[in-house]
């Protein structure tokens, strides 16, 4: 298997070939955008099975790796990585909005070797790379100057620009597609409700929350969380009024 000392080699030559394997568009260009503030280019690919496919043409210093994907899963497509004839085995971080033990757990069990949590920032990417350590997400409130009032949207924007690197009109944009998604995905997972499919529920919930708490929508985050047990639990009155918030929160 790689070592962590060749990986910094490998970074100090510029040949760190990285694989990026995420559904979510806005999540991947902001794990695209980290990796170019490191001066790093990558392949992107949407789901496990394209993440094999990458990797049977080409061998990858470092795979960052979302858990829940379409097709194949991050788990599954690990294990077949693992499987796979090559001269070195990469570095697979699993990129997931889950923080329970047992969920790392199953993570490291696949053949991953890091876990990171949503939402990822550069600090997370910065450890991973120079010393191969997990990092967990810097989460503390900025501090508002008295008198002033950020808006979630706002706040979201600066945390894009101070933690990411993005322009602000490149932080907006990313925003705003993310908003349009998330709503997408609220219509979904009430319409899953409808027809009394919980597992389609929590899966639309929990991209949700994921990918909302990588662009720093804290509030959106934390209901799509709440929603997601309430799914969970099949407490549909609390579910329903759960999702109802969550659309006021991104009008």
């Amino acid at each position: 298997m790689i070592t962590r000392h060749t990986l910094r080699e490998a970074q100090d030559q510029n040949k760190i070939n990285v694989l990026v394997a995420e559904d979510q568009e806005t999540n991947r260009a902001l794990v695209v955008q980290l990796l170019q503030n490191r001066g790093l280019r990558c392949d992107v690919v949407e789901n496990g099975e394209e993440a094999v496919e990458a990797c049977q043409q080409k061998e990858y210093d470092l795979i960052l790796m979302d858990v829940q994907m379409p097709v194949m899963d991050g788990l599954e497509a690990t294990r077949r990585i693992r499987n796979l004839p090559q001269k070195h085995q990469p570095i697979i971080a699993a990129m997931t909005a889950h923080a329970m033990k047992e969920d790392k757990e199953r993570c490291l069990e696949s053949g991953m070797d890091e876990y990171l949590s949503k939402p990822i920032n550069f600090d997370q990417v910065n450890a991973l790379l120079q010393e191969g350590i997990h990092a967990e997400p810097p989460l503390e409130d900025e501090p508002v100057p008295v008198g002033s009032v950020e808006t979630p949207e706002r706040e979201a924007i600066n945390n894009l620009i101070q933690h990411i690197g993005f322009e602000e009109e490149e932080a907006k944009e990313l925003l705003n597609k993310g908003i349009e998604k998330w709503q997408e995905l609220i219509t979904e997972a009430e319409r899953a409700l409808q027809q009394e499919d919980v597992e389609k529920v929590k899966s639309h919930l929990h991209a949700l929350k994921g990918a909302s708490a990588n662009l720093y929508m804290k509030k959106t985050a934390q209901l799509a969380a709440k929603a997601e047990i309430f799914a969970a639990t099949e407490e549909t009155k609390k579910l329903k009024e759960a999702l109802a918030e969550l659309r006021k929160t991104l009008c």
